[in-house]
C-alpha cells in the first residue's frame, strides 16, 4: 500500500511535465507562425518594390524617352553630317 502513493505522485509528475512541455512547445509553435506571416509581409512588401523599381528602369532605359531628355532638357542635336574615317588594323 505504500507504493501506491509514490506511483500516484510519479504518475502526476509526469503527466506535469508532459503538459508542460507540450505547452512550450505549442507556444513556441504559435511564435514560429507569427513570424512566418511576418516574414510573409515583408517577402510581399519587397517583391512590390522589386517590382516598382523594375519598371522604373525600364521607363530610364527606353530609348525614345532618352532621346527625348537629350534633345528637350539638354538641347543637344543630332549630327547632320557624319564623317567616318577608316584606317587599317593596327600591326602588333
Amino acid at each position: 500500500m505504500k507504493k501506491e502513493p509514490r506511483f500516484f505522485i510519479f504518475g502526476l509528475v509526469i503527466a506535469f511535465l508532459l503538459a508542460a512541455f507540450h505547452l512550450y512547445v505549442y507556444t513556441k509553435n504559435i511564435g514560429l507562425h507569427y513570424e512566418v506571416n511576418i516574414l510573409k509581409m515583408e517577402l510581399r512588401q519587397i517583391h512590390d518594390q522589386n517590382r516598382n523599381l523594375s519598371s522604373v528602369v525600364s521607363k530610364k532605359r527606353n530609348l525614345f524617352r532618352i532621346n527625348q531628355a537629350a534633345t528637350e532638357k539638354l538641347g543637344m542635336q543630332r549630327p547632320e553630317k557624319v564623317n567616318y574615317v577608316l584606317t587599317s588594323p593596327e600591326r602588333r
